[in-house]
């Protein structure tokens, strides 16, 4: 299933290293997940540097950044500017601290501000947004209870901070000279998922958008789109047809065939659909706790943790909204849940 596989435990943090071509990757520990390191790139410009994606705020990144940097004989003050994929807080978190030190202009899609919040009250009310929708997805009081307790930790990634610039599909980024990155609306991961091109270089940041090995988690929780999968899967086959090989991904490893690997993720979404829908060809009426629990994960539904959990039930919800749009499914409402069927001979299981 579309998740996070683990990073085997034996496998260190990888080193910062030159990558040519003014390129640096500074891999920074993710202290507590699975994925074990998240990947900024920092790009040497006249007069200092600028960031694509900065880490999760926490003191053992910021003191891997800051030791990454001093591999580049560069401090923190040299940063002058954070371009931010998505606003996920292993992307987003640092970015406030860079720019307190350096007053650094950090940038953003304005579709990802709404994860975000100016103040308490935004924030508390976005987290109750979540917890309703933990309902909707038919999560069990204990469930709601778990994400309850990290309320604190959830408000705190909200208030990080907002961003100073905006970045819209199709512009050069301006302030990053040497460069003539392309910003690439890409959504799906989040709604404002961007990618960067440089042509020149041939190379596609392309954040958490395309990944090796790894699917990234396309989910509704935080989505304001009304169907993120849908979406994802075409601003996936835009990437394909790039015509550029290399990838420069913001976790595992380096991508060298990126048309290949968008090949194998579209493939690998069209299992899972076809997977969920036998699901529900042979019950219907279940709750999107109830499709993602009986989907096949790798480590078993019961060996997901609470995160990861969410994490499939939001993407289980994902596919079953694109099942939706091809009319093989239908969602009722029972009381606050919804519930899913699959379309029998056009007509929905259990209607007869």
């Amino acid at each position: 299933m579309s998740q996070q596989r683990a990073v085997p435990a034996h496998i260190p943090v990888p080193a910062p290293a030159h990558l040519g071509q003014g390129i640096w990757s500074l891999p920074v520990p993710l202290p507590g997940n699975s994925l074990r390191f998240v990947i900024p790139y920092a790009l040497e410009v006249p007069g200092g540097l600028v960031l694509i994606d900065a880490g999760w705020d926490d003191d053992e990144p910021w003191n891997a950044l800051v030791a990454g940097l001093a591999t580049m004989g560069a401090t923190p003050s040299d940063v002058r500017g954070v371009l931010v994929t998505h606003a996920h807080p292993d992307h987003y978190g640092l970015a406030p601290r860079l720019r307190e030190i350096s007053s650094a202009w950090v940038a953003l899609h304005p579709a990802d501000r709404h994860m975000l919040a100016a103040d308490r009250a935004e924030a508390d009310q976005r987290f109750a947004d979540s917890s309703r929708w933990l309902l909707r997805m038919g999560a069990s009081a204990q469930e709601i209870e778990t994400w309850s307790a990290v309320e604190q930790l959830a408000l705190s990634m909200m208030l990080a901070g907002l961003p100073d610039r905006d970045l819209a599909h199709g512009e050069v980024v301006a302030d990053v000279p040497g460069f003539e990155l392309t910003t690439l609306h890409t959504p799906g991961h989040t709604d404002g998922h961007v990618c960067f091109l440089d042509r020149g270089r041939e190379v596609l940041f392309s954040g958490d958008h395309v990944l090796a090995k790894i699917s990234p988690n396309v989910s509704t929780m935080t989505s304001l789109l009304s169907n993120p999968l849908g979406v994802y899967l075409s601003s996936l086959r835009a990437t394909g047809d790039l015509g550029i090989d290399q990838a420069l991904p913001a976790h595992v490893e380096p991508i060298a065939k990126l048309r290949e690997r968008v090949t194998e993720l579209l493939a690998h979404h069209e299992q899972r659909l076809a997977e969920m829908l036998e699901t529900l060809s042979t019950e219907s009426g279940l709750t999107t706790y109830d499709v993602a629990s009986r989907q096949p994960w790798k480590r078993g539904w019961e060996g997901l943790g609470d995160q990861m959990r969410r994490s499939a039930v939001g993407e289980t919800h994902a596919h079953l909204i694109e099942l939706g749009e091809r009319r093989l499914v239908v969602q009722h409402a029972d009381g606050p849940v919804l519930r899913w069927s699959a379309v029998q001979d056009g007509v929905p299981d259990g209607s007869r």
